[in-house]
């Protein structure tokens, strides 16, 4: 998932340097615009794609591991999040549970986070794991 600014696109899964620097750079290190800018882009997704999974919903929470840039149970990130995901709901009601930046170590859970889970229990939405494997050693690594 990359984010527009300004009419560019950035990764922001690319490292954790990277991500304080758009923080920093294109956000006047408010962490919660970013996360608004970057949800309000989520919502999109179907209406580019008609997809029938929304995958790495949650991305952006990627290097904030003990909320080093942002408190993920802020109202500001939760309300954010929950509009985001209510919107898709009216579309999509799959989402991916994904392992990836857990089994490489850059996270001690995986993403989707559990408030959002439950989210999507209560809304009629479902979830499914993914490995996110680039290797087959770990194509069924949800553990």
């Amino acid at each position: 998932m990359q984010l527009k600014v300004n009419e560019e696109y950035f990764p922001i899964d690319l490292n954790k340097a990277a991500f304080g620097n758009i923080l920093n750079r294109y956000f006047d290190n408010d962490p919660y615009a970013m996360c608004e800018a970057y949800y309000e882009s989520t919502t999109r997704l179907y209406e580019n794609t008609h997809c029938d999974i929304i995958g790495h919903f949650d991305l952006i929470t990627k290097f904030n591991e003990g909320n080093t840039f942002f408190d993920e149970s802020h109202p500001r990130y939760v309300r954010v999040w929950k509009e985001a995901m209510t919107k898709i709901l009216q579309h999509v009601n799959c989402f991916e549970c994904n392992y990836g930046a857990y089994n490489k170590g850059l996270r001690s859970v995986p993403y989707l986070s559990d408030p959002m889970k439950a989210f999507l229990k209560e809304n009629g939405g479902t979830f499914i794991n993914s490995s996110d494997s680039h290797k087959k050693e770990t194509i069924a690594s949800f553990d």
